[in-house]
C-alpha cells in the first residue's frame, strides 16, 4: 500500500506508527509535508544566482580560496538554510 501526503494528514500518530515506528521520523515527515512546496528549489536557485552574480562581477575572494573551498562553503550555507527552516 502506498501512502500519499493526503493520507498522512488524515492518519493518527498511532496509525502512522505502523509504518514509521520512530516518533521523530513521524514528526519530521509531518513537518516536511507542511512546508510550502518549492522552498528547497528556491533556496538552490538563490545559491545559484549568488554564484552567477559573483562570476559576472569577476570578483575573487580576498583570501584566494580555491573553487573546492567555495563549493564546500556553499554546501555548508545550504545545509544551514535547510536546518533553519
Amino acid at each position: 500500500m502506498q501512502i500519499t501526503p493526503d493520507l498522512v494528514h488524515l492518519m493518527t500518530d498511532y496509525e502512522l506508527s505502523n509504518y514509521l515506528p520512530v516518533h521523530g521520523d513521524r514528526l519530521r515527515l509531518r513537518k516536511h509535508l507542511k512546508q510550502e512546496p518549492g522552498k528547497k528549489k528556491r533556496q538552490l536557485l538563490q545559491i545559484l544566482h549568488e554564484k552567477l552574480n559573483k562570476a559576472k562581477k569577476g570578483k575573487k575572494k580576498k583570501d584566494n580560496t580555491s573553487s573546492a573551498e567555495e563549493e564546500e562553503e556553499d554546501m555548508r550555507r545550504y545545509q544551514r538554510m535547510r536546518r533553519d527552516r
